[in-house]
């Protein structure tokens, strides 16, 4: 009997949880997400993103990349991308930026991610803006 109303109740929690979603009432899987791409970081195609909250070297196979965390207002972004907006010999400054939700969104601030590769980018420091702040990150 127990056994018996904990998978009812299993099930009513799943139906509840399936149609609030839907809805966009509470956090989608949009939230645990993590976007990572880099095809068309144009200014066409997308839009700047809300936070930088972490810019953080990594190095995979000794290849250097550059990790950068943020959030956006919503969730529903894709294509989630650095821009390269200027550069000098000492300075790279990039734009966070995304291709925001078409329609309904989940309405909650949402985690997103990405990797760019720094192989080629011989420089001191990188700047990571976004709307509302800018980390900066100097070189290891």
């Amino acid at each position: 009997m127990i056994l018996n109303w904990v998978n009812q109740s299993k099930i009513l929690l799943l139906l509840v949880l399936f149609a609030l979603a839907g809805s966009g009432v509470i956090l989608s899987q949009d939230l645990f997400a993590v976007a990572s791409q880099d095809d068309d970081c144009s200014l066409e195609a997308t839009e700047p993103l809300y936070r930088v909250d972490e810019v953080a070297w990594e190095t995979h196979n000794k290849q250097p990349f550059l990790k950068v965390e943020g959030t956006a207002r919503t969730g529903g972004w894709t294509g989630i991308c650095l821009y390269e907006e200027s550069s000098d010999n000492e300075t790279k400054v990039f734009q966070l930026r995304g291709v925001p939700p078409e329609g309904m969104a989940t309405q909650a601030l949402t985690s997103v991610s990405t990797k760019k590769d720094l192989s080629d980018f011989p420089t001191d420091e990188i700047l990571v803006k976004a709307e509302t702040n800018s980390k900066t990150l100097a070189h290891e």
